[in-house]
Protein backbone atom coordinates (compact mmCIF):
# COMPACT_ATOMS: atom_id res chain seq x y z
CA UNK A 1 0.00 0.00 0.00
CA UNK A 2 1.01 3.17 -1.09
CA UNK A 3 1.70 5.82 2.35
CA UNK A 4 0.55 9.01 2.27
CA UNK A 5 2.27 11.54 4.63
CA UNK A 6 -0.77 13.08 6.81
CA UNK A 7 0.43 16.30 6.32
CA UNK A 8 0.61 15.91 2.79
CA UNK A 9 -2.88 14.84 2.51
CA UNK A 10 -4.27 17.54 4.81
CA UNK A 11 -2.55 19.95 2.45
CA UNK A 12 -4.02 18.44 -0.78
CA UNK A 13 -7.65 18.94 1.21
CA UNK A 14 -6.78 22.34 1.85
CA UNK A 15 -6.47 23.22 -1.84
CA UNK A 16 -9.18 21.38 -2.59
CA UNK A 17 -11.40 22.55 -0.66
CA UNK A 18 -9.83 26.55 -1.82
CA UNK A 19 -10.61 25.76 -5.32
CA UNK A 20 -13.98 25.31 -4.70
CA UNK A 21 -16.36 27.83 -5.36
CA UNK A 22 -18.32 26.81 -1.77
CA UNK A 23 -15.05 27.71 -0.08
CA UNK A 24 -16.04 31.76 -0.53
CA UNK A 25 -19.18 31.71 -1.49
CA UNK A 26 -20.26 33.02 1.77
CA UNK A 27 -18.84 36.65 0.59
CA UNK A 28 -20.08 36.55 -2.46
CA UNK A 29 -22.12 39.74 -3.73
CA UNK A 30 -22.15 39.93 -7.72
CA UNK A 31 -24.90 37.92 -9.67
CA UNK A 32 -23.60 34.65 -10.91
CA UNK A 33 -24.04 33.00 -14.42
CA UNK A 34 -24.73 28.91 -13.80
CA UNK A 35 -24.01 26.69 -17.05
CA UNK A 36 -23.95 22.77 -16.67
CA UNK A 37 -24.36 19.91 -18.64
CA UNK A 38 -27.01 17.35 -16.74
CA UNK A 39 -24.64 14.14 -18.39
CA UNK A 40 -21.25 15.93 -17.25
CA UNK A 41 -18.65 13.23 -16.84
CA UNK A 42 -16.23 15.22 -15.30
CA UNK A 43 -18.01 17.34 -12.48
CA UNK A 44 -21.19 16.14 -10.52
CA UNK A 45 -24.42 17.84 -11.89
CA UNK A 46 -24.81 17.55 -8.10
CA UNK A 47 -21.95 19.92 -7.16
CA UNK A 48 -24.63 22.92 -9.13
CA UNK A 49 -27.64 22.44 -7.63
CA UNK A 50 -25.62 22.40 -4.39
CA UNK A 51 -24.15 25.40 -5.22
CA UNK A 52 -27.37 26.81 -5.94
CA UNK A 53 -29.01 26.28 -2.67
CA UNK A 54 -25.72 27.78 -1.30
CA UNK A 55 -26.16 31.44 -3.14
CA UNK A 56 -30.16 30.88 -2.32
CA UNK A 57 -29.34 31.08 1.20
CA UNK A 58 -26.70 33.84 0.55
CA UNK A 59 -29.38 35.63 -1.86
CA UNK A 60 -27.13 36.20 -4.10
CA UNK A 61 -28.91 36.73 -7.38
CA UNK A 62 -28.05 33.77 -10.02
CA UNK A 63 -29.23 32.57 -13.30
CA UNK A 64 -29.01 29.22 -14.22
CA UNK A 65 -28.78 27.25 -17.32
CA UNK A 66 -28.85 23.83 -17.67
CA UNK A 67 -27.64 21.88 -21.09
CA UNK A 68 -29.69 18.55 -21.36
CA UNK A 69 -27.94 15.65 -22.36
CA UNK A 70 -25.01 17.28 -22.86
CA UNK A 71 -21.83 16.88 -21.37
CA UNK A 72 -18.93 19.18 -20.02
CA UNK A 73 -17.23 20.12 -23.55
CA UNK A 74 -20.63 20.40 -25.25
CA UNK A 75 -20.66 17.68 -28.08
CA UNK A 76 -23.29 19.42 -29.59
CA UNK A 77 -22.46 22.33 -31.73
CA UNK A 78 -25.60 24.07 -30.93
CA UNK A 79 -25.33 23.62 -27.33
CA UNK A 80 -21.91 25.99 -27.74
CA UNK A 81 -24.09 28.36 -29.46
CA UNK A 82 -26.21 28.78 -26.83
CA UNK A 83 -23.59 28.64 -24.03
CA UNK A 84 -21.59 31.55 -25.41
CA UNK A 85 -24.72 33.91 -25.99
CA UNK A 86 -25.92 33.43 -23.38
CA UNK A 87 -22.55 34.43 -21.19
CA UNK A 88 -22.17 37.14 -23.92
CA UNK A 89 -25.78 38.45 -22.68
CA UNK A 90 -25.69 37.65 -19.31
CA UNK A 91 -26.98 40.65 -17.42
CA UNK A 92 -24.46 41.73 -14.62
CA UNK A 93 -26.77 42.80 -12.42
CA UNK A 94 -26.13 43.99 -8.39
CA UNK A 95 -28.19 42.86 -5.53
CA UNK A 96 -28.66 47.00 -5.45
CA UNK A 97 -29.78 46.66 -9.21
CA UNK A 98 -31.93 43.72 -8.44
CA UNK A 99 -33.95 44.94 -5.53
CA UNK A 100 -34.61 48.30 -7.43
CA UNK A 101 -36.21 45.95 -10.81
CA UNK A 102 -38.06 44.46 -7.90
CA UNK A 103 -39.38 47.83 -6.65
CA UNK A 104 -40.24 49.18 -9.48
CA UNK A 105 -41.99 45.89 -10.80
CA UNK A 106 -44.06 45.61 -7.88
CA UNK A 107 -44.32 49.12 -8.27
CA UNK A 108 -46.23 49.02 -11.79
CA UNK A 109 -48.19 46.17 -11.16
CA UNK A 110 -49.65 48.26 -7.63
CA UNK A 111 -50.20 51.40 -10.44
CA UNK A 112 -52.15 49.21 -12.61
CA UNK A 113 -54.37 47.65 -10.15
CA UNK A 114 -55.30 51.38 -8.93
CA UNK A 115 -56.09 52.05 -11.99
CA UNK A 116 -58.39 49.58 -13.01
CA UNK A 117 -60.07 49.91 -9.37
CA UNK A 118 -60.91 53.44 -10.38
CA UNK A 119 -61.80 52.89 -13.75
CA UNK A 120 -64.50 50.47 -12.10
CA UNK A 121 -65.67 52.81 -9.14
CA UNK A 122 -66.22 55.37 -12.08
CA UNK A 123 -68.99 53.35 -14.06
CA UNK A 124 -66.62 51.24 -16.30
CA UNK A 125 -67.47 47.66 -16.61
CA UNK A 126 -65.26 44.95 -15.78
CA UNK A 127 -66.64 43.32 -19.58
CA UNK A 128 -66.05 46.53 -21.14
CA UNK A 129 -62.30 47.75 -20.54
CA UNK A 130 -60.20 47.81 -23.44
CA UNK A 131 -56.24 47.11 -23.38
CA UNK A 132 -55.36 48.34 -26.63
CA UNK A 133 -51.81 49.60 -26.44
CA UNK A 134 -50.15 52.88 -27.91
CA UNK A 135 -48.74 50.72 -30.78
CA UNK A 136 -52.03 49.24 -31.99
CA UNK A 137 -53.84 51.36 -34.54
CA UNK A 138 -57.31 51.21 -32.79
CA UNK A 139 -56.04 52.97 -29.83
CA UNK A 140 -56.92 56.64 -31.18
CA UNK A 141 -60.12 55.42 -32.14
CA UNK A 142 -62.74 57.16 -30.11
CA UNK A 143 -64.34 56.17 -27.58
CA UNK A 144 -61.40 56.40 -24.72
CA UNK A 145 -62.94 55.98 -21.47
CA UNK A 146 -62.80 52.05 -21.34
CA UNK A 147 -58.99 52.00 -22.70
CA UNK A 148 -56.73 51.39 -19.73
CA UNK A 149 -53.74 52.87 -21.27
CA UNK A 150 -55.17 55.86 -23.05
CA UNK A 151 -54.98 59.53 -21.04
CA UNK A 152 -58.97 59.84 -21.83
CA UNK A 153 -59.41 56.52 -19.92
CA UNK A 154 -57.75 55.09 -17.33
CA UNK A 155 -54.17 57.06 -18.04
CA UNK A 156 -51.82 53.66 -17.39
CA UNK A 157 -48.24 54.39 -18.64
CA UNK A 158 -46.90 51.68 -20.37
CA UNK A 159 -43.76 50.68 -18.39
CA UNK A 160 -40.60 50.46 -20.71
CA UNK A 161 -39.01 47.06 -21.61
CA UNK A 162 -36.21 47.57 -19.66
CA UNK A 163 -33.01 45.32 -20.84
CA UNK A 164 -32.14 44.44 -17.64
CA UNK A 165 -36.10 43.42 -16.05
CA UNK A 166 -36.48 41.60 -18.97
CA UNK A 167 -34.07 39.25 -19.99
CA UNK A 168 -35.30 36.53 -22.03
CA UNK A 169 -35.05 35.79 -26.26
CA UNK A 170 -38.74 34.91 -26.55
CA UNK A 171 -40.07 36.32 -29.42
CA UNK A 172 -43.78 34.79 -29.58
CA UNK A 173 -44.11 37.18 -27.11
CA UNK A 174 -41.30 39.26 -26.80
CA UNK A 175 -40.38 39.84 -23.16
CA UNK A 176 -42.33 42.86 -21.45
CA UNK A 177 -45.35 43.65 -19.75
CA UNK A 178 -49.10 42.11 -20.93
CA UNK A 179 -52.08 42.66 -19.74
CA UNK A 180 -55.81 41.38 -20.74
CA UNK A 181 -58.95 39.66 -19.51
CA UNK A 182 -58.66 36.39 -21.06
CA UNK A 183 -59.00 33.35 -18.02
CA UNK A 184 -59.64 32.80 -14.98
CA UNK A 185 -57.24 31.76 -11.88
CA UNK A 186 -59.29 29.37 -9.64
CA UNK A 187 -58.37 31.00 -6.38
CA UNK A 188 -60.39 34.43 -7.36
CA UNK A 189 -64.16 34.38 -6.14
CA UNK A 190 -65.50 33.08 -9.04
CA UNK A 191 -65.44 31.39 -12.50
CA UNK A 192 -65.66 35.05 -14.74
CA UNK A 193 -62.49 35.81 -16.14
CA UNK A 194 -60.12 38.15 -14.63
CA UNK A 195 -57.47 41.05 -14.94
CA UNK A 196 -54.27 40.19 -14.87
CA UNK A 197 -50.70 41.79 -15.18
CA UNK A 198 -47.33 39.46 -16.57
CA UNK A 199 -44.32 40.76 -16.43
CA UNK A 200 -42.83 38.28 -19.27
CA UNK A 201 -39.15 36.98 -19.58
CA UNK A 202 -38.07 38.68 -16.60
CA UNK A 203 -34.49 37.96 -14.85
CA UNK A 204 -34.20 35.10 -12.85
CA UNK A 205 -32.78 37.07 -9.80
CA UNK A 206 -35.18 39.35 -9.91
CA UNK A 207 -38.12 36.64 -10.22
CA UNK A 208 -36.52 35.17 -7.12
CA UNK A 209 -36.30 38.34 -5.00
CA UNK A 210 -40.38 38.85 -5.73
CA UNK A 211 -40.99 35.48 -4.62
CA UNK A 212 -38.58 36.40 -1.05
CA UNK A 213 -41.08 39.79 -0.70
CA UNK A 214 -44.21 37.90 -1.43
CA UNK A 215 -43.49 34.40 0.48
CA UNK A 216 -40.66 35.03 2.59
CA UNK A 217 -38.40 32.56 -0.05
CA UNK A 218 -37.18 32.87 -2.80
CA UNK A 219 -38.30 29.52 -3.96
CA UNK A 220 -39.76 30.01 -8.10
CA UNK A 221 -42.74 27.48 -8.81
CA UNK A 222 -42.71 25.45 -11.72
CA UNK A 223 -45.71 25.11 -14.15
CA UNK A 224 -47.06 21.83 -15.05
CA UNK A 225 -49.50 21.99 -17.66
CA UNK A 226 -48.43 23.25 -20.58
CA UNK A 227 -45.41 24.73 -18.70
CA UNK A 228 -45.81 27.63 -20.70
CA UNK A 229 -46.70 30.78 -19.25
CA UNK A 230 -48.03 32.66 -22.14
CA UNK A 231 -51.18 29.52 -21.86
CA UNK A 232 -51.94 31.31 -18.24
CA UNK A 233 -50.98 34.92 -18.03
CA UNK A 234 -51.11 36.27 -21.82
CA UNK A 235 -54.10 36.80 -24.18
CA UNK A 236 -53.71 33.89 -27.17
CA UNK A 237 -54.39 37.12 -29.57
CA UNK A 238 -51.28 38.25 -29.03
CA UNK A 239 -48.49 34.74 -28.26
CA UNK A 240 -50.79 32.41 -30.37
CA UNK A 241 -50.80 30.38 -27.58
CA UNK A 242 -54.61 29.04 -26.02
CA UNK A 243 -55.42 30.14 -22.76
CA UNK A 244 -56.27 27.82 -20.05
CA UNK A 245 -57.30 28.29 -16.72
CA UNK A 246 -54.29 28.35 -13.69
CA UNK A 247 -55.27 26.07 -11.05
CA UNK A 248 -53.48 24.68 -8.23
CA UNK A 249 -53.09 21.14 -10.43
CA UNK A 250 -50.79 23.92 -13.14
CA UNK A 251 -48.79 25.64 -9.65
CA UNK A 252 -49.70 24.12 -6.39
CA UNK A 253 -47.60 26.65 -4.93
CA UNK A 254 -49.16 29.49 -6.48
CA UNK A 255 -52.92 28.86 -4.74
CA UNK A 256 -54.24 31.32 -2.91
CA UNK A 257 -51.43 34.06 -4.17
CA UNK A 258 -52.66 37.57 -5.90
CA UNK A 259 -49.16 37.40 -7.43
CA UNK A 260 -46.42 35.47 -7.94
CA UNK A 261 -43.17 34.95 -10.14
CA UNK A 262 -43.17 31.49 -11.83
CA UNK A 263 -40.49 29.37 -14.27
CA UNK A 264 -41.76 27.56 -17.59
CA UNK A 265 -41.25 23.91 -17.51
CA UNK A 266 -37.75 24.18 -18.93
CA UNK A 267 -36.64 26.35 -16.16
CA UNK A 268 -35.54 29.13 -19.39
CA UNK A 269 -38.32 31.42 -18.75
CA UNK A 270 -39.84 33.36 -15.73
CA UNK A 271 -43.01 35.50 -15.45
CA UNK A 272 -44.04 37.81 -13.08
CA UNK A 273 -48.04 37.97 -12.91
CA UNK A 274 -50.39 40.24 -10.65
CA UNK A 275 -54.40 39.65 -10.44
CA UNK A 276 -55.40 43.08 -11.14
CA UNK A 277 -59.21 42.23 -10.51
CA UNK A 278 -60.42 38.93 -9.92
CA UNK A 279 -63.92 38.58 -10.54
Amino acid sequence: NVQVDPAARAEAAKVAWTSSPVSSVVTWKSPVLLIHGDDDRNVRFSQTTDLVQRLTAQRVPFEELVIVDDTHHWMRHANSVRVYEAAAEFPLLSADQAELLTTRMTAYAGSAKNVVDQMMMSGTNVNALSFVTPNETSFDTAPHYNKVFHTEGGGLNRDTANTNMFTGTDTTPAPGWYMGRFNNIAWTPTSSHDVVLAAHDISQSVCAIINKKITGATTIPVLAGTGDPATYFIASSISGVANAQLTATECAACNGYPSLCVSNAGGTQWTYYSIISGQ
